[in-house]
């Protein structure tokens, strides 16, 4: 990992994103120029699973222990970030899992928000 810091307002915003009523909107996010597309591709990739399914399952998954991996970003469309991040969650009907893509958008300490750009079936 490279950069510890931001690393840990990734999970801070996980943190915040559940609370005594259940989920918090505001931390996780869907990236809105995403979100649509992950419509589209949950019929056919997806198995039907919706945008705020795959949001519900992150965010479970990372409050469960889940791993989230820090890694530096070279692509070169997206260099405005140093770094995303990434999950495999685990579900049925995904062997291999399904991968999603994470960016922090927001750094501030008390309200970090972290939004999903990214969710597909995870590859052999």
């Amino acid at each position: 990992m490279d950069d510890p810091h931001e690393h840990a307002l990734v999970v801070k915003a996980f943190d915040l994103s559940y609370g005594p009523r259940g989920y918090v909107g505001g931390y996780i996010e869907w990236d809105s120029d995403q979100e649509m597309i992950a419509a589209r591709q949950a019929a056919a990739d997806l198995n039907g699973l919706t945008p705020r399914a795959i949001r519900r399952m992150t965010i479970d998954f990372v409050r469960g222990g889940g791993q989230i991996d820090q890694r530096a970003e070279t692509r070169e469309n997206h260099l405005d970030f140093a770094f995303y991040y990434r999950i495999i969650l685990t579900a049925q009907g995904f062997p291999r899992g399904i991968f999603v893509e994470l960016r922090l958008v927001d750094d501030d300490p008390e309200g970090p928000v972290v939004h999903i750009v990214s969710a597909h079936r995870q590859g052999g």
